[in-house]
């Protein structure tokens, strides 16, 4: 049986994913292999003896001595909550929570939640969780988003127009989906060379994974009276947020554009007097002609002005697969 477990690693703050494969049930040795910050764990060598393959199971899987203090506590929770363990535990590592749990297994629930049990499960190496459940699982409601890291720190009106191309695609993903939202969010995330151009910013501050400041990160929410896919109604709304809320002076890296509780297009929206719905019906109309062009020759067929803008990123990002050329 084989389990992959995506782990943080503590060093000064959590900063690097590691994935640490752990085999069941044996494995004839361990390889560690360290670079710089990075430390990779390696179980290799592995012989299965159905014979004896319960009592090795339950050997490794059931006694955290076994691998207590093998790796860091970092499953699924963020800084605050390991500070929280810290706070409480010394290390902390799995030997150490597993211990903590027999003494009082309440403390996990009070503090962390449902998460607390998943730290429980995983410091006695047990994983509830099976193929089925995850094939057989519906989520409450979804998203569509689209992010970006810029390839350079950019100014803001460069950022504004790849954030507005963003907002461009994401509308034409939904309507290719038949998809529309109420709820819009965005994210913006800045270069620590901020800092650099902007000596006098005094706003707050973050630490980036390794360990330079950097102003923090910005987000914002829009919400509409009835769901849509249009560009030309969210790009407004998100541009406006967009404009108000980021720091014109501030160099920007990180991007993303997110439509929230998405629900499929039935046709059906609440009419007010101040929405032009002749001029919605031509662009849906422009979108799914432009989508069939694109489909049929290529996303570069059928480009926008703002696509051939100075720091306009969608063409050559239509050219790239999964990001890389």
């Amino acid at each position: 049986m084989f389990r992959i477990l995506r782990l943080q690693i503590l060093k000064h703050q959590i900063h690097r994913i590691l994935e640490l494969l752990v085999i069941l049930p044996g494995f004839g040795g361990i390889q560690k292999l360290q670079q710089g910050g990075e430390i990779l764990l390696l179980l290799w060598r592995f012989v299965i003896d159905k014979s004896d393959q319960r009592t090795i199971e339950q050997s490794l899987g059931l006694y955290p001595e076994i691998f207590g203090g093998l790796f860091p506590v970092a499953l699924g929770i963020g800084n605050d909550r390991i500070h929280q363990l810290q706070d409480v535990l010394l290390g902390p590592d799995m030997g150490e929570v597993a211990e903590r749990s027999v003494l009082n297994e309440e403390w996990f629930y009070k503090e962390f939640g449902i998460d607390g049990e998943i730290l429980i499960d995983h410091a006695w190496g047990i994983e509830p969780v099976r193929m089925q459940d995850i094939k057989s699982f519906k989520p409450s409601r979804n998203s569509l988003s689209n992010g970006q890291v810029l390839p350079r720190p950019y100014k803001f009106a460069e950022a504004r127009i790849v954030f507005l191309e963003m907002i461009d695609v994401l509308c034409g993903d939904m309507y290719r989906k038949n998809l529309v939202s109420r709820v819009f969010t965005w994210w913006v995330s800045f270069d620590w060379k901020s800092l650099e151009e902007c000596p006098n910013y005094d706003g707050p501050l973050s630490i980036d994974f390794y360990g330079r400041l950097h102003p923090k990160h910005t987000n914002g929410t829009v919400r509409f009276t009835s769901a849509t896919s249009s560009y030309a109604t969210v790009s407004q709304a998100m541009a406006e947020a967009f404009d108000k809320k980021v720091d014109h002076r501030l160099l920007i890296r990180r991007l993303l554009v997110n439509a929230d509780k998405t629900t499929t297009d039935d046709g059906m929206y609440q009419l007010d007097l101040f929405t032009d719905y002749e001029a919605l019906k031509r662009e849906k109309a422009i979108q799914g002609a432009m989508l069939e062009i694109r489909q049929r020759y290529g996303k570069n067929a059928v480009v926008k002005g703002l696509n051939m803008l100075e720091g306009a990123t969608t063409m050559e990002r239509n050219e790239q697969i999964g990001g890389h050329k």
